[in-house]
């Protein structure tokens, strides 16, 4: 009599127990097999396809041996597959959907002014600074928006001159 048959269990639960014993003894194999392709994969400069393919086949027949032992241990297995179905918009609540997409756009906007606003500051300090070739961006937009204010304010007096002599 051989040692494998006085070790092999007898009852159901140790069958089931010996099996899956194995197959976590089957998968450590298969997991350093493949960490060694890798590395020859890593290591040789030449055919690397090699080592790659020698992997996936490794991968394929623990894939094969795992589905046998979980069978045998009794291990529950699902098989699952993902589908994603793109649903159209529900047309009661589309105003729902075009309120996101003008959020969306407004943080876009936001997003282009405050990158715009960082320039300037930057660009400002370094003026500040002293260095050669920068400007004073800041000071100068400020002063642009003063001068169109009293452009405005100078227009608005006129509209308002002309609204009282009438």
């Amino acid at each position: 009599m051989s040692a494998d048959s006085e070790n092999t269990p007898k009852k159901p639960e140790d069958v089931r127990a010996f099996a899956v014993g194995k197959l976590a003894e089957h998968l450590a194999v298969g997991v350093s097999l493949a960490q060694l392709c890798e590395d020859l994969a890593n290591k040789v400069k030449g055919d690397r396809l090699g080592p790659i393919y020698a992997a996936a086949r490794i991968m394929r027949a623990n894939a094969a041996v795992a589905e046998v032992l979980a069978t045998v241990g009794g291990i529950e297995r699902r098989r699952r597959s993902i589908v994603e179905r793109i649903q159209p918009p529900d047309p009661k609540k589309a105003q729902l959907n075009s309120d996101l997409q003008k959020r969306k756009v407004s943080a876009e906007d936001r997003e282009k002014i405050f990158r715009r606003l960082n320039e300037h500051v930057e660009q400002t300090i370094r003026a500040r600074m002293g260095e050669v070739g920068s400007e004073d961006s800041i000071a100068r937009l400020i002063g642009a928006e003063e001068e169109e204010r009293k452009h405005i304010d100078e227009q608005l007096a006129d509209i308002r001159a002309k609204g009282r002599s009438r």
